[in-house]
């Protein structure tokens, strides 16, 4: 972008007006095009500043629409797409954010030939590799938590739902066994499980299990629940109920029957 001549386009302008009384038509057409040229880059950076400015103070739907605006503008110059990355990557969204450096990648590259000298085009890559490099971190928040938070969080979820964590590392299987609250009382419900993986990942805290209510089952006991109780598993079971899935047929005047599920 140049920014050399402060009133340039006023120049451009002013020449598109001279060419036009003289006649002069194409080069009026040609100064046009510079003023043009030269408005949308003072746009585009005045666009940048407030959509950075935006970002800053957590505006980010606003600043990320004024970066649009800016690819818009210009969709051959790279700062439009260098603001959106940076704004995703300033909310975490760092897969949007690699979306957005690699379309400004392409769509810069044909239209220009001098992008190597390009500090934002060069940002692109750089800041590319910033959000890949961030997207490969891995934080194991389970075993960051500390011990007496975690027994409340997992507190929110259902049964099956802990089952499913159990299975996730050993490292996670070893903090979520100690949240023994968790384990001492379980109901299961079978329409929103699958019996076998759930049984499979209770069976490493079946010891601590002192209620069990399995729930949801249609006519017969579960064949998994029998096979952990078969292999030594719920071995301090206290107390164990069992309720069938059962449907309740009901007539209404003037309708047909209607089948319901309790």
């Amino acid at each position: 972008m140049r920014h050399d001549i402060p009133n340039q386009w006023e120049e451009f302008f002013h020449n598109s007006k001279q060419s036009l009384e003289n006649a002069a038509y194409q080069d009026a057409i040609a100064q046009c095009s510079l003023a043009l040229d030269e408005l949308t880059q003072k746009t585009v950076a005045t666009l940048d500043v407030r959509a950075m400015a935006f970002g800053q103070s957590a505006n980010y739907d606003q600043g990320m629409h004024d970066a649009l605006q800016m690819i818009k503008l210009a969709p051959s110059f790279p700062k439009g797409y260098l603001r959106s990355g940076q704004l995703y990557a300033m909310q975490g969204k760092h897969q949007l954010a690699i979306d957005m450096y690699n379309q400004g990648i392409q769509a810069v590259i044909p239209l220009q030939s001098d992008n190597n000298n390009d500090p934002d085009y060069h940002q692109l890559f750089v800041q590319r590799q910033a959000s890949l490099d961030q997207q490969n971190r891995r934080v194991d928040f389970i075993t960051q938590l500390p011990f007496d938070i975690l027994p409340k969080i997992m507190s929110y979820l259902l049964p099956y739902m802990c089952a499913v964590c159990v299975d996730v590392s050993h490292s996670w299987r070893s903090r979520i066994q100690q949240c023994s609250p968790i384990w001492r009382k379980l109901i299961i419900d079978h329409s929103d499980s699958d019996d076998a993986k759930i049984y499979h990942n209770l069976a490493h805290v079946s010891d601590q299990v002192r209620e069990l209510s399995l729930r949801g089952f249609i006519n017969h006991i579960p064949s998994e629940f029998l096979q952990t109780l078969a292999t030594g598993h719920f071995t301090n079971l206290q107390s164990l109920a069992l309720r069938r899935k059962l449907y309740l047929f009901y007539f209404i005047f003037g309708r047909k029957n209607k089948k319901e599920e309790i």
